[in-house]
């Protein structure tokens, strides 16, 4: 899984979601990430996860923004 990973910035250009946003949803554990160095991390199949699970969503404050 750790040969998949990309940034939350390209993760950003994949969701529609800000990398700002993604970095919060990492931080409290709604979007499969991990820290390296100081950056965080994730996978598209992560990402994809997320943006499908309505229970993750439903919790989403910024979902009317989209």
């Amino acid at each position: 899984e750790y040969e998949n990973l990309i940034s939350l910035s390209e993760a950003a250009s994949l969701s529609g979601l800000s990398r700002q946003h993604l970095n919060l949803l990492a931080r409290r554990g709604s979007l499969r990430a991990w820290k390296v160095g100081r950056n965080w991390v994730t996978t598209r199949e992560a990402v994809e996860e997320y943006l499908g699970d309505a229970s993750k969503r439903s919790k989403d404050p910024f979902k009317k923004h989209r």
